[in-house]
């Protein structure tokens, strides 16, 4: 054996005892015996001596990255002596494909110490190079040679926001994953690797909204690569997988998953994982700091989650922002100062430190830290008009200001300047930034903000003026985020409206109701993000209504009111009306994307979080089965693109498929003598609006009040849940008061007209609430005397909207034609079912008893058919309406959207002999999500619902009367308004009179 053999056998042998031991004494010999044995091979061995020993010395210095054992300048050496193996004519194959992989750990190492992104390129370059130059036959290097190229791509794709080139490279490591042996360290990395680069390019979509699917998807590969991992022998390692990469990656997947859908149990394992990860990363290791980081982000979210749950505590709260905090300054502390997402580092911990101090006020040094922090990353940023960092220094320079005014904090004194910053901050942020960038919106709404608490606290013209001018700019900021533009149209609107500025109120009140119906097109949002929007816009309808009021235009105020009532639902009401002409193929294709929007288990916008918090829901409470509604039908398997192809749709048929105003003049030539009550409760009035022949009117009603409204509706579903004597007082108690204050000032004003009809459009809490029944049901009336009470005054209906009235008017509503019975009641569960009708027993009838009441056979069995009677079981979520269901035989369902989603156009009379087909539940009142609707919108123009829980034997009384009146004539609402007055006058003779809580749950919706 020569002196050279020698040499390199001893840096061979101390390279494989490095690989297993990790310990840095054998890294500092492994290292010197490697470039030892490069200086004898370059004055007596052969150039392929000297590439072997150029490797070993390039290979460990690699691993001795990882493992925090070597340096930048250690690094660099490494990529000099990498790069001469590559290049070297006199490199063997096997050895030059090592070496590229080896360099490309090497340079992507040096990316992540530096932050350099040339390191990333030369690294794209080199691998692309050495693709192009591969032999015929070298199948397994190609693959290789793939994968580190998939990896080059998703480090470029994360630094410069590159959501195609995320796109690339995922699908690039899925096909080299695709080529290799599972159960092999390649296969583990790549597995790794592409679950990385999968969530990146999710991350990397923006406002393009995520599809559970997809989302789960992510979580499922994530999961594989670290079981994959967990397989692996320790001693099995690849260069360019970072310890606990795998876990990392699954880390992502998970909070990516929490941000769609709520779901506090992924970040408990999403801490769980990223917790380990930091075990497997050596102190020295160039990512420490993105584990760190990752780490704090998750607790952040923590943070955010227990904040907005009341069974969460404060001690809790705080705990997650302190490991938070912890955190992120060992993550700044370790960054290099020239990585070029350290501002982002810096903007990340003044919003923990911001977080902190909104959580206690008294923590005022936490301000002061997050306005250092904040200060920091702004001038970090090198003039680069970095949007996040300017943000923070706004909103900080806000809270500095708003201190001062704060209960808790007035006894510490701000900075005299602190409105001066906070001024010049906002200022600065204009300067910097573009006129058409998207944060400009954000900056304005934030000088908004803070001019509107100046003038309350100075009352001077000029900062309200400031304000106004402020809230105005971000609502009409042309690339501002819709959420954004909304938010300030809203609080503009809000606040022109209570200093007396209508025209200003009400301009920018119906801006943000149509932003609104922007966020809420089902073409470009899943379910959850439109649901999110309603709920965090609610009221707004009711206020644009009450600001066109101070303007004393009562049309525009019942105009806007139902323009932005129903908006999940919005598309669907007058659908085919609207699309007159429409190719049938665009037709069929847009009607699906509507109906796909509503899928419960879609998730909310795709948003890049980087320890920025958003507004949280509680987690979506354990959905039924029936909660899976029907896919939709067509060539688009992915809701995503399928949305995307019904938007362009959307785009080239605008005009003929935007939701209509409802025609005011032409639905009151069709009232005749009865009257349509529209009512709106704001915090600063509340009004009937009511519409008739003779057009609209507005009844003020003061005794009205927001909060008096929800008490009521809360003790009602309390008392009829209950079902006791209380129950039997605490309604009637509700009803005296509904008639007091709304029903009798409503019916008095109508005297003249002697309507024989009232068509309720109740909003909010008022929707939950048994109108109807209003009045003073004493046990003894006087005689000769109406009652004070609406039921023995007019006969009543409900409508969603006037558009869904206005669309019902228009269809033929007799209720003549084919019945169809379903009844899957058995002896076990409902008792049984009679025939309701003789209609239901001739031989065009259709009876699903039983067993034969599946979801399938009804979904058939529902075309053509004129009136439909439901005898069985309901269910209705008031956390998650969408999910309301039909129970059917057998553990089957029949689901709101697969009703609604029907279009029957028979259909005349649904009569739903079940709970709460009419309740939409409290979160989306407004929204008239319940399965009364769902039958409203598959086109019947007159549904039997029921408010809350029936009777079994008074509901076979009600529906027998109601078909016995409508062959005898009566439209349906007569009929079931004599049937609850027949039920009601039972009652009272039989002895054990429940009153309202009998016969009020019955109600008619439609015409």
């Amino acid at each position: 054996m020569t002196q050279v053999d020698a040499l390199l056998d001893r840096a061979r042998t101390l390279f494989t005892l490095y690989v297993r031991d990790g310990n840095p004494r054998t890294f500092r010999r492994a290292r010197l015996a490697a470039f030892t044995a490069e200086g004898a091979t370059r004055f007596s061995g052969i150039p392929s001596q000297l590439a072997e020993a150029q490797w070993l010395y390039g290979h460990v210095c690699l691993i001795g990255s990882q493992r925090g054992h070597a340096n930048a300048d250690t690094l660099a050496k490494a990529e000099q002596r990498l790069r001469q193996v590559v290049e070297g004519t006199a490199t063997p194959a096997p050895l030059r494909s090592t070496a590229v992989d080896a360099l490309a750990g090497v340079l992507l190492a040096r990316h992540e110490q530096t932050g350099n992104l040339s390191h990333l390129r030369d690294m794209q370059a080199m691998i692309t190079h050495a693709l192009d130059t591969l032999p015929e036959g070298a199948d397994t290097d190609r693959v290789m040679f793939q994968f580190h190229l998939g990896i080059a791509e998703t480090a470029l794709a994360r630094s410069t926001n590159d959501a195609a080139l995320a796109a690339g490279a995922t699908r690039r490591l899925h096909q080299a994953l695709a080529l290799t042996p599972e159960g092999t360290p390649e296969h583990t990395a790549m597995a790794a690797q592409a679950a990385n680069a999968a969530s990146l390019a999710a991350q990397l979509r923006g406002l393009d909204p995520g599809e559970r699917d997809t989302i789960d998807t992510l979580v499922a590969d994530a999961r594989k690569a670290v079981a994959a991992a967990e397989r692996l022998d320790p001693d099995d390692t690849l260069d360019v997988l970072a310890p606990g990469a795998p876990y990392l990656h699954l880390c992502n997947a998970l909070c990516q998953r929490f941000d769609a859908h709520r779901d506090r149990e992924d970040l408990t394992e999403a801490e769980q994982q990223i917790s380990h990860a930091l075990t497997l990363v050596p102190e020295g290791n160039t990512a420490r700091p993105t584990y760190l980081m990752t780490r704090g982000s998750v607790a952040v979210r923590r943070h955010l989650s227990v904040d907005a749950h009341t069974q969460g505590s404060r001690e809790e709260a705080a705990a997650h922002l302190d490991r938070a905090t912890a955190d992120l300054q060992e993550a700044v502390r370790l960054l290099p100062t020239t990585a070029p997402e350290r501002p982002q580092y810096l903007g990340s911990l003044a919003r923990v430190h911001q977080l902190r101090y909104q959580h206690d006020l008294l923590r005022t040094d936490d301000l002061r830290e997050a306005i250092r922090w904040a200060e920091a990353a702004v001038a970090e940023s090198n003039g680069t008009a970095s949007a996040v960092p300017l943000l923070n220094l706004c909103v900080v320079r806000v809270l500095a200001y708003q201190q001062a005014f704060h209960p808790f904090t007035r006894a510490v004194s701000p900075p005299p300047t602190a409105l001066a910053d906070a001024v010049e901050s906002i200022a600065h942020a204009l300067r910097e930034l573009p006129d058409d960038h998207p944060a400009i919106a954000n900056i304005h709404l934030i000088r908004g903000q803070l001019f509107e608490e100046v003038s309350r606290r100075a009352s001077h013209q000029a900062d309200l003026d400031t304000a106004l001018d402020a809230y105005t700019l971000a609502a009409r900021h042309a690339t501002g985020s819709l959420l954004i533009r909304g938010t300030a149209a809203e609080a503009g609107g809000l606040l022109a409206h209570r200093h007396g500025h209508s025209n200003t109120a009400t301009t920018l009140l119906t801006l943000a109701v149509e932003l609104l119906e922007a966020m809420t097109e089902p073409t470009l949002l899943g379910w959850h993000s439109r649901a999110d929007h309603v709920e965090q816009f609610h009221g707004l309808a009711g206020q644009a209504c009450a600001a066109h009021l101070e303007a004393g235009r009562p049309e525009d105020a019942l105009t806007i009111l139902d323009r932005g009532r129903s908006l999940l639902l919005a598309p669907a009401w007058g659908l085919a009306s609207r699309a007159t002409g429409l190719p049938e193929k665009d037709l069929r294709l847009y009607r699906e994307a509507i109906w796909s929007s509503f899928r419960a288990d879609q998730a909310a916008e795709a948003e890049q979080v980087t320890l920025t918090p958003r507004p949280l829901d509680p987690p979506p409470s354990p959905r039924p089965p029936h909660a899976q509604p029907t896919e939709p039908t067509g060539a688009y398997t992915d809701a995503r693109e399928h949305r995307r192809a019904a938007g362009r749709i959307l785009t080239a048929h605008g005009p003929r498929l935007a939701p209509a105003d409802v025609d005011i003049k032409a639905l009151s030539s069709h009232l005749g003598a009865s009257a349509v009550v529209a009512l709106n409760i704001t915090t600063l009035r509340a009004d009937a609006l009511i519409l008739t022949s003779a057009g609209v009117e507005a009844l003020p009603l003061p005794r009205l009040t927001p909060d008096a409204t929800e008490t009521y509706a809360a003790r009602l579903q309390a008392a009829t849940a209950a079902g006791d004597e209380d129950s039997l007082d605490t309604l009637d108690e509700i009803t005296r008061r509904l008639w007091d204050d709304l029903a009798a000032p409503v019916l008095e004003h109508l005297a003249p007209l002697k309507p024989d009809r009232v068509r309720w459009v109740p909003s909010g809490p008022l929707c939950l609430l048994p109108l109807h029944a209003a009045g003073h049901h004493d046990p003894t009336p006087h005689t000769g005397t109406t009652p004070d009470t609406v039921i023995d005054r007019v006969v009543s209906s409900y409508s969603a909207t006037l558009r869904a009235l206005a669309r019902d008017l228009t269809r033929p509503t007799e209720p003549t034609g084919p019945a169809l019975l379903v009844a899957p009641g058995t002896a076990g569960q409902m008792g049984p079912v009679s025939i309701p009708a003789p209609l239901f027993d001739t031989p065009q009838a259709l009876h699903l008893p039983e067993t034969q009441a599946v979801t399938d056979a009804v979904l058939a069995a529902l075309p053509g058919r004129a009136v439909v009677h439901f005898a069985c079981h309901g269910t209705c979520d008031a956390s998650n309406p969408v999910t309301s269901a039909l129970q059917l035989a057998g553990g089957d369902w029949l689901p709101f959207v697969s009703v609604a989603r029907t279009d029957l156009g028979a259909a005349r009379l649904a009569f739903l002999a079940a709970c709460e087909t009419a309740l939409s539940g409290d979160r989306f009142a407004d929204e008239a999500l319940n399965m009364a609707s769902a039958f409203q919108l598959a086109g019947f123009p007159h549904v039997i619902g029921t408010l809350w829980q029936v009777y079994g034997e008074a509901t076979d009384s009600v529906a027998r009367t109601v078909y016995a009146e409508i062959a005898d004539g009566a439209s349906p609402a007569l009929a079931l308004h004599r049937a609850v007055l027949e039920l009601r006058a039972a009652q009272a003779d039989s002895g054990a009179d429940l009153g309202p809580l009998a016969w009020a749950p019955f109600l008619h919706l439609g015409v």
